[in-house]
């Protein structure tokens, strides 16, 4: 206040705290397949002020080479003008197995009295356990049998890959001819 004929001049001060804001940012669960890359980590926040950036990020442990299951999302504060509380991260990212390919190719051959040869196959586990199995041409699947056929007729072969934790079950079937 500035002194005139009435008063003399004075003047105060005074100390004052300005709060950081508090929000509540909800993690968004996300899922991926096995072997794929991890997808964008997401949340919605409720009032984060004046167009501020930046304020927050998230992360996880779950990666394209991690196994199948269930990761945390964590978030992280950035912003001190934010006391951020986050709900949802526990087990919010989700990876799941991936389907099998499986490929089949035998040939058809001529009687010799020998088993016919293995079959070519593919598939996308290079370390999957897999079962080779044979049968007559419109018999029961229940006839299958690993012994490969060597008399004349015409025959199935299937392919099976076994699942295992990161991959599903699949199999391939050809028919062929001796």
């Amino acid at each position: 206040v500035v002194a005139d004929e009435n008063y003399k001049a004075a003047s105060a001060t005074a100390d004052f705290t300005i709060a950081a804001k508090k929000i509540t940012v909800a993690i968004d669960g996300k899922t991926s397949i096995y072997g794929d890359d991890i997808v964008t980590l997401t949340a919605t926040d409720n009032g984060i002020v004046n167009g501020d950036s930046n304020v927050y990020s998230l992360s996880t442990n779950a990666s394209k080479t991690a196994g199948v299951g269930t990761y945390d999302i964590t978030g992280t504060a950035l912003d001190d003008n934010y006391s951020i509380t986050f709900t949802g991260g526990e087990n919010a990212y989700e990876i799941t197995k991936r389907n099998l390919t499986v490929t089949v190719v035998v040939n058809d051959k001529t009687y010799d009295g020998t088993p016919v040869s293995a079959p070519q196959y593919t598939c996308n586990n290079t370390e999957a356990i897999v079962t080779v199995e044979y049968k007559a041409q419109g018999a029961d699947d229940s006839e299958y049998t690993t012994t490969a056929p060597k008399t004349v007729g015409k025959y199935t072969v299937r392919v099976t890959v076994v699942a295992d934790e990161n991959y599903k079950a699949a199999s391939a079937t050809a028919d062929f001819t001796i």
